[in-house]
């Protein structure tokens, strides 16, 4: 099965997310050829408005070097309970 360039990356759906709190995001990555990735977090849905982030789209720049990405967001969209966490890998300009 072929896969879209534009829909590569893995999401991990589920998630419990209280509003007011803060989490903190933290992993480790590395690329054979630099590249950037996007994570998000936020409530996905099967209609518009598609997606409802938790926090500011994160890009990174992966280099061949294994490295440790970590920052922090508090969640405040207390009409969403449940959420998901997001790494795309597709072309990021």
């Amino acid at each position: 099965m072929l896969c879209s360039p534009f829909r590569a990356g893995a999401r991990f759906y589920g998630i419990e997310f209280r509003d007011n709190t803060t989490y903190q995001v933290s992993f480790d990555a590395m690329a054979e050829v630099p590249r950037k990735i996007t994570v998000q977090i936020g409530k996905g849905f099967d209609h518009d408005p598609w997606f409802v982030p938790f926090m500011e789209p994160y890009t990174l720049a992966l280099t061949q070097e294994l490295t440790t990405y970590e920052w922090m967001f508090t969640k405040s969209d207390p009409q969403h309970v449940t959420g998901k966490l997001v790494f795309e890998l597709g072309p990021i300009e």
